[in-house]
């Protein structure tokens, strides 16, 4: 389990900043704002969670990635 707590989309692993990069023009700022698919959560809290955020945010991440390609 990840003790890390992120608090800012530059300290985020580099896959998620990859990822999200692919389809948010605002990272920065969007990483904050409340994402109904994440239970209106923002991608940081999820984050934060733990591995179990972790691995939702993966998950999420992977299905987002498909409707942009």
């Amino acid at each position: 389990m990840t003790d890390k707590q992120y608090k800012s989309f530059n300290e985020l692993p580099e896959w998620a900043e990859e990822a999200i990069n692919e389809f948010r023009s605002d990272p920065e700022t969007w990483v904050f704002e409340p994402v109904p698919a994440l239970n209106g959560k923002s991608f940081i809290q999820v984050m934060n969670e733990g591995e179990d955020g972790e691995r939702h945010i993966r998950e999420y991440l992977l299905k987002i990635q498909g409707m942009f390609r």
